[in-house]
């Protein structure tokens, strides 16, 4: 019911009966609103992650504050085959 209080807090039965109506529901509204905006963080913390490579956005919309993702690796300097210059 309460999801947002902390596991050391317990509301009962007879608590929440021998709460004012008003003030129950308050804490519902007040319940409601921590929900929405707890989902609001979610979108808005996964908006944060976004940068030009993971989603639709130019590059210079990226912050240049924030590390750079790695680059590719490179090639090794050998490479598979025979010898140069040999005909195959």
């Amino acid at each position: 019911m309460f999801d947002f209080l902390p596991k050391d807090v317990q509301v009962t039965e007879k608590d929440l009966s021998q709460t004012p109506p008003a003030v129950l529901k308050l804490l519902f509204a007040m319940a409601e609103e921590i929900t929405r905006l707890n989902k609001r963080i979610e979108e808005l913390e996964a908006k944060l992650d976004e940068n030009s490579s993971n989603s639709n956005k130019p590059p210079s919309s990226n912050s240049p504050y924030k590390e750079n993702t790695p680059k590719k690796r490179k090639r090794p300097a050998e490479r598979n085959g025979g010898d140069i210059g040999s005909s195959c």
